[in-house]
């Protein structure tokens, strides 16, 4: 353990480097002691009190002690992982954090690591080298709390400018790099909607629109708005609208036209 002063303390615990081997998830649990986790390769889904976080290569996440936290999903494949525990009565400074230089974090890691697992450095030394490296988490850009929201925003105007598109869940989580359940909890607590129904309104509302201000086909309609076929549009209008789309198109037929 290691004094700053007479009230700062800093207490390396332990550390490993962790490679999965077919399926796994991060286990469930509440620690005594600040985890930290550095990624290499895969993505972490994992939740503290609640809180969805997406860890990716060369990003860290900071699992504060006496926190419960819980792996969300399941993979097949590979995760590739420094962690270390400590002990410290310092703030953390933050729960994410992203370098796009990592070479310096990853050396101090491995270094610590070497340090960690070589009898002749004494305990001191594993506390200095796990210190440098909190230290170096705390001048390391953080990823700002709160990117649910704007995470989610992004999703609102990527389907409004894919909506012609067959968008699915699947093919939105791609291509946000996220894994389909993790995007859909968030989108839906962000908007209190799930991301399945949004798309489908969303769609709805371009479908009409074409209905009632163009004299498009229902089968030219049908490729504009991400359906292979025109029966697949009109099966998906009738069940969301309880009519078909010429009926609904039908309802609004008186018009004024003017040229001046």
């Amino acid at each position: 353990m290691i004094y700053l002063d007479q009230q700062r303390y800093f207490s390396y615990e332990t550390m490993g480097e962790f490679c999965s081997c077919g399926t796994w998830i991060h286990p469930s649990r509440k620690l005594s002691f600040h985890d930290l986790i550095f990624m290499l390769e895969g993505v972490l889904y994992i939740e503290e009190d609640g809180i969805p976080y997406t860890v990716f290569p060369n990003q860290a996440i900071i699992l504060e002690a006496n926190h419960a936290h819980r792996g969300l999903y399941g993979t097949d494949k590979t995760v590739h992982m420094y962690w270390m525990h400590f002990k410290t009565n310092m703030p953390v400074p933050c729960k994410l954090y992203q370098d796009k230089e990592s070479y310096n974090i990853k050396f101090l890691l491995r270094k610590l690591l070497h340090i960690a697992n070589t009898p002749t450095y004494p305990q001191y030394a594993s506390d200095a080298a796990a210190l440098l490296i909190f230290e170096d988490l705390s001048n390391t850009p953080a990823l700002i709390p709160g990117s649910a929201h704007a995470l989610t925003a992004k999703i609102t105007e990527y389907i409004r400018m894919n909506i012609h598109l067959p968008l699915t869940i699947a093919s939105i989580a791609s291509y946000f790099g996220y894994h389909p359940d993790h995007i859909s909890k968030i989108f839906k607590k962000c908007c209190g909607k799930g991301l399945k129904e949004y798309i489908a309104d969303k769609r709805m509302d371009y479908i009409k629109g074409l209905l009632l201000t163009t004299n498009l086909s229902i089968k030219h309609i049908a490729a504009e708005t991400g359906f292979s076929q025109e029966n697949a549009l009109i099966k998906f209008f009738i069940y969301h609208e309880n009519l078909s789309p010429a009926r609904f198109r039908h309802q609004y037929y008186n018009t004024h036209m003017n040229q001046k």
